[in-house]
């Protein structure tokens, strides 16, 4: 396992986090349980990284193993394999709230993008975005487009830019 501190010098846990988290999804992946593909399972469990100990994200709200947010507990260390069973339950609880609120099947890349984006943004956030409202009106290009605007965390956020630029390119 490989231990590095980011700019705040939080220590982000590399390595074996990330290969249980990949390893746990691509289990549920191959028993037909998660949808989401590989690649963009992978490109989220490195674009949140993996933090043990919890932290407070450039939006200010806490947050430990990859991108939870859910009940997280300020100063309580959580171990490798709860921030993979956690990531996994939020990845299926994702697929689950797209699904209903899809009108239509999308494409794997469409469908991989749109995960990704929720995962930044969260269900409720998505929930009532224009992006949702575009795609259910069969306006794909116009939903896609969408995707740009959700780059300011309290200013612009270089992460959430190359984020919102990869989930646009697999979107089209």
């Amino acid at each position: 396992m490989t231990d590095d501190f980011d700019n705040d010098g939080y220590m982000d846990v590399i390595g074996t986090c990330k290969a249980l988290a990949l390893m746990s999804a691509l289990t549920q992946f191959s028993q037909g349980h998660l949808h989401t593909s590989q690649e963009t399972l992978n490109h989220i469990i490195k674009l949140e990284s993996c933090r043990l100990m919890p932290y407070r994200c450039q939006a200010g709200v806490w947050t430990d193993g990859i991108g939870n947010t859910v009940d997280v507990k300020p100063g309580i260390l959580i171990t490798e394999a709860e921030a993979a069973e956690e990531f996994v339950r939020h990845v299926k609880h994702f697929e689950k709230e797209l699904a209903r609120l899809l009108v239509e099947p999308v494409s794997q890349p469409v469908w991989d993008s749109l995960i990704s984006f929720m995962f930044n943004i969260g269900v409720n956030a998505f929930k009532k975005s224009t992006l949702l409202e575009r795609l259910r009106h069969g306006q794909t290009f116009e939903a896609c487009m969408e995707m740009g605007r959700w780059i300011y965390i309290k200013k612009k956020c270089q992460g959430a830019y190359k984020s919102a630029a990869r989930e646009r390119y697999l979107f089209v």
